[in-house]
């Protein structure tokens, strides 16, 4: 029952039982005892305070309370309810009575708009974001970033512990889920994980449900006393953003302009004079309120404006956590085909976290909408022009992502160690999108196109240059043997052509770069290698398969003639049999020898003009299917490697071994691949390690993980086309790509030796099966 009511009660009795009128005098009966309570439920938990008295006494405590509450809910009636605008109904939401308002099913532009109507005044929350109580003693919530830093002791660190385990974890396993920052989990669980993060306990795992981690991220954030952004310097933000808001609304403008333009032109005579006049019209430079605007210098300033308030103006820990979040969020909208995540849908729910400034009166639904609009669309533009605005790199000894180095421990501050030439990796693009382990990686001859294949015989091509995906092909037919598929065991490209080929066992297959079926040769093959006479070496069982690839065209079919009863290819090669071996791996050396190990642990070297076989010896490994080329002072060395985890180092000259690697504890070997002076070779224990081409050097140059949470199966080097530092491709058995570049390291933190910029001598990658 309502209250009022009781005072109505209330107020009746004491008229009919206690009142004095003249010389008479009406005794009231004594008064019952109520009982007043104060009740507050959190978390699944109540708690209350009570008082006990007579009528009278509490009365006064009663209307009291009764008359604030009412004040109060007016207060928040006034600034929790929002009247649609007709013209932007679409990105308003129309807030309740109460103070919190859960909505089942926001949208993107409701959530962005809630979230910035005064995170910090109104506390209006929505279905992605829960907020629990924050203890009284907080250890991460609700403490400022610097006061947070210094108790942690973490100088070099200058981000929180808490945030730099949740975006690593993330990145390893995350980055693909859709709806990452915009979906939530559960109340309970996000309530019970805040509460086990204020007790000190940050460590994160890939067994986190991410949507929590993203939730907890997005509150420590709010909950701090002072945005990143800084209430200073909020205006000015806003001020950049409208610059850039101008002149994207005028180009905007102009494109429709344009449009209309164009029809007009199409019905009209093109005479001299409408051409002109066409010029005049599409020109950067227009009249406005007689005053000439030029809407590139609004952009060009804009950009300035907002990358001198980051890099000269916020403070040194808010500058760094903010520039370490946009970091991380580049790699989001990388993959928005996967979890739906684009730079847009990621402003809108993260950036009203970002900045956000406390209001003191009413808020005005028409300058709330435009004021969310310019914090969502300055989100956008850093993390889509994040190269051009943060001028320094990420001050942090922190994990590979974070810090841009890679780590030995993904969740350790350790400096990788060893020796690089004053280089250092830096992560670039992370993709994802298959289903299932990368197993083979390779480089079209013409350096435009990268494939990657997985366990499951899909092919994904990708554009070298911007790490764009292009198209999926299906190299293995899963339907064929009784629905088990085939497996996939390896795939290489050709200089001569510029074809990729790819063996499994179902058949050896032969593609242009573009995906289209040039041929293929029914059965199973293990190994391929291209020799230096315009030649496939295709190890089968029992014999080796040599294809000519003159009379191999470098398109497919078109297909309307496939449609007509035309048929792919299907060439014809000579046979060198090799009774009761298999070929696990070959790698071309020299100007004529191809060196390759077979299954009964033997080394073999052909002479690829007579195909007559000039060396053979017994190889220490049970299973060499790893094998790799490179040159030092004219002299070639070939490694090899499998699964017994030895590496072995022979001399192509006196076919003699230089040296021999055991195993120290890092178990079998996936890839072996020969980049400028340096091997790199993908480890079981997920270490990338990187050696000295030079077998006189035994010493391990740099290993290091952090980038996968899986093994690395793959490592192709690709050439920058505009001429700057080349891309390194990693292919990991998490189903994901990265690909760093070899960058200048000015705090000498690792050097690695005898880097070259070679790239008139093509990549001599070791290729083998997977047998």
């Amino acid at each position: 029952m309502d209250i009022e009511l009781f005072l109505s009660n209330y107020n009746s009795s004491n008229i009919a039982t206690g009142t004095t009128t003249g010389s008479t005098i009406n005794i009231s009966k004594p008064q019952p005892k109520i009982k007043v309570k104060l009740v507050v439920e959190s978390g699944g938990s109540t708690y209350e305070k009570s008082l006990e008295s007579t009528n009278d006494l509490l009365k006064p405590l009663i209307i009291k309370l009764n008359n604030k509450i009412k004040k109060y809910e007016e207060s928040l009636n006034k600034k929790n309810f929002v009247t649609p605008n007709k013209q932007s109904s679409s990105s308003m939401n129309l807030l309740q009575k109460s103070s919190t308002v859960n909505l089942s099913s926001p949208s993107l532009s409701q959530i962005g708009l809630a979230h910035h109507a005064s995170l910090k005044n109104l506390q209006i929350t929505t279905s992605p974001d829960v907020q629990p109580a924050v203890p009284s003693n907080p250890i991460v919530f609700g403490i400022s970033l610097d006061s947070l830093i210094a108790k942690e002791k973490s100088m070099e660190l200058r981000i929180p512990t808490f945030v730099s385990n949740i975006l690593n974890t993330l990145f390893l396993h995350s980055l693909g889920v859709e709806g990452l920052f915009r979906i939530s989990g559960s109340q309970m669980e996000i309530q019970n994980r805040r509460g086990i993060v204020n007790l000190g306990d940050y460590s994160t795992s890939r067994d986190d449900n991410p949507h929590v981690l993203t939730v907890l991220l997005k509150q420590f954030l709010r909950d701090l006393p002072e945005p990143i952004c800084t209430n200073g310097l909020y205006d000015l933000f806003l001020a950049a953003s409208g610059m850039f808001f101008f002149f994207f609304s005028h180009n905007n403008y102009q494109k429709q302009q344009q449009q209309k333009q164009q029809k007009q032109k199409q019905q009209q005579q093109k005479q001299q004079k409408q051409k002109q006049q066409q010029q005049k019209k599409t020109t950067t430079t227009v009249a406005y309120n007689n005053n000439q605007i030029n809407f590139q210098q609004c952009k060009d300033n804009g950009f300035e404006v907002l990358k001198k308030l980051i890099n000269n103006n916020l403070p040194v820990n808010n500058r760094n956590l903010l520039q370490h979040l946009i970091h991380f969020l580049r790699f989001v909208a990388m993959n928005q085909t996967v979890n739906l995540m684009g730079p847009s849908n990621l402003s809108r729910v993260f950036g009203p976290n970002l900045f956000w400034k406390k209001e003191t009166g009413p808020l005005d639904i028409q300058i709330l909408q435009s004021t969310s609009e310019k914090v969502n669309f300055i989100t956008e533009q850093m993390i889509l022009h994040y190269d051009s605005i943060f001028e320094e790199p990420l001050q942090t000894t922190s994990p590979a992502i974070l810090s841009n180095t890679p780590s030995i421990n993904c969740n350790s501050a350790t400096f990788p160690t060893g020796n690089f030439g004053g280089k250092k990796l830096v992560i670039h693009s992370k993709l994802l999108g298959h289903n299932k382990s990368i197993q083979w990686m390779a480089l079209c001859g013409d350096s435009s196109r990268v494939w990657s294949l997985d366990s499951h015989g899909m092919a994904r091509i990708w554009d070298s240059q911007n790490q764009q995906f292009i198209k999926e092909v299906e190299v293995v037919d899963q339907n064929k043997g009784g629905g088990g598929g085939g497996a996939v065991y390896q795939m290489i490209s050709t200089t001569v052509n510029n074809t990729i080929w790819t063996a499994t066992s179902q058949r050896l297959a032969i593609w242009d770069i573009d995906g289209g079926l040039i041929g293929e040769i029914p059965g199973e093959s293990y190994s391929l290698c291209e020799s230096q006479n315009k030649e496939i070496w295709v190890g089968g069982p029992q014999v080796l398969n040599i294809y000519s690839l003159d009379g191999i065209p470098s398109m497919a079919a078109s297909p309307s003639s496939i449609e007509n009863g035309g048929e792919p290819l299907k060439p014809i090669g000579t046979n060198l049999f090799m009774k009761g071996i298999i070929i696990l791996a070959m790698c071309k050396v020299g100007q004529n020898r191809i060196w390759g190990c077979s299954s009964e642990k033997t080394l073999y070297v052909w002479d690829t003009k007579t195909k007559e076989t000039i060396h053979q010896c017994e190889i220490q490994e049970k299973r060499p299917k790893r094998m790799a080329c490179i040159e030092i002072d004219d002299t070639e060395y070939i490694w090899i490697g499998g699964d017994e985890g030895s590496i072995q180092i022979f001399n192509s000259k006196t076919f003699k071994l230089e040296h021999k690697i055991l195993n120290q504890g890092w178990d079998k070997i996936f890839h072996i691949a020969s980049i400028n002076r340096e091997i790199w070779i993908g480890f079981w224990d997920t270490t990338v390690r990187v050696f000295p081409g030079d077998p006189k050097n035994k010493d391990i140059l740099i290993d290091y993980k952090g980038y996968h949470s899986d093994v690395v199966s793959s490592i192709i080097e690709v050439p920058n086309s505009k001429g700057g530092d080349p891309y390194i491709w990693f292919g990991s058995y998490d189903k994901s790509i990265s690909i760093v570049t070899i960058k200048e390291d000015t705090s000498k933190s690792w050097n690695f030796t005898n880097i070259k910029k070679n790239f008139n001598r093509p990549i001599r990658q070791g290729f083998s099966s997977r047998g």
